[in-house]
């Protein structure tokens, strides 16, 4: 079932810093960009979005 995260949520879940996060979606470019804003200032991430990133870290550091 398709969950939609806050910010919060998604910085729990993958234990990195808002700063991390902002760096990995604008400037590395392998974060997902969020499925929808609400307002200017609200990012909702779907979880599928954010366990596709995390098994991606882990096949990259496991190689």
């Amino acid at each position: 079932m398709k969950k939609y995260l806050t910010m919060k949520d998604v910085l729990n879940i993958t234990g990195i810093s808002r700063a991390t996060l902002y760096r990995h979606m604008n400037v590395i470019g392998d974060f997902p960009k969020p499925a929808f804003k609400v307002f200017d200032r609200l990012n909702r991430w779907s979880n599928e979005q954010i366990d596709q990133w995390l098994e991606q870290q882990r096949v990259e550091l496991n190689g």
